[in-house]
C-alpha cells in the first residue's frame, strides 16, 4: 500500500510538472507579457521607494525596457494574430511577483534597496531559465521565437547589471 501511495504521488508530481510548462504560442505569449507586466510593477515600487540612485536608475531602466518589450509583444500578437491563454505557470509567476511587491512595500531605506535588488536578480534569473527551458523551446511561431531570443539577450544584460548593483549594496 505504501508503494502504491508513493507511486501515485510520483505520478501526480510528474503530471503537475509537465502541465506547469507553457505548451503553445498562446501560453508562451501570455507568459512573456506576464513577466513584463510584473517587472513593470516591481520597477514602480523601486522608483518610488528606493533611496539609492543606482537602484532608482535601474528601476527606471527596467520600466522602460519591459514596457518596450511588452509593446513589441502586443504588436507581434496583433500582426501574427496570436491569441493569449493564461496558464498555471503564468498565474504562479503573477502571484509570486505580486507577493514580492507587497513585501517590498513594507520595507524602507537600505533594507528595501537590498531586498529590491535581490528580487530583481531572482526575477531575471527565473525569467532567463523560463526562456531557455520553456518559452523558446515551446514557441512555434517564428516571429515569437525571434522575439523571445532577443528578449533573452536583454534579460541576460539586466541580470548582469542587477547582480553588479546587488554586490555594491553589500
Amino acid at each position: 500500500m505504501k508503494r502504491l501511495s508513493i507511486l501515485v504521488s510520483v505520478l501526480i508530481f510528474s503530471t503537475y510538472s509537465f502541465a506547469a510548462t507553457p505548451k503553445n504560442d498562446a501560453e508562451v505569449m501570455n507568459m512573456l507579457m506576464t513577466v513584463n507586466t510584473e517587472e513593470m510593477n516591481l520597477s514602480t515600487v523601486g522608483k518610488t521607494k528606493s533611496s539609492n540612485e543606482k537602484v532608482k536608475a535601474f528601476s527606471d531602466k527596467m520600466m522602460k525596457a519591459h514596457t518596450n518589450n511588452n509593446e513589441r509583444a502586443m504588436s507581434l500578437q496583433k500582426s501574427e494574430n496570436l491569441k493569449l491563454a493564461e496558464s498555471k505557470p503564468s498565474m504562479k509567476t503573477k502571484t509570486k511577483a505580486e507577493d514580492t511587491v507587497e513585501n517590498l512595500k513594507t520595507m524602507e531605506g537600505k533594507n528595501f534597496d537590498k531586498a529590491y535588488m535581490n528580487a530583481q536578480v531572482k526575477m531575471h534569473q527565473d525569467t532567463l531559465n523560463k526562456l531557455d527551458n520553456e518559452l523558446i523551446p515551446n514557441a512555434k511561431n517564428d516571429q515569437l521565437k525571434a522575439l523571445l531570443k532577443t528578449t533573452k539577450g536583454h534579460v541576460q544584460d539586466h541580470l548582469k547589471e542587477a547582480q553588479q548593483i546587488q554586490t555594491s549594496l553589500q
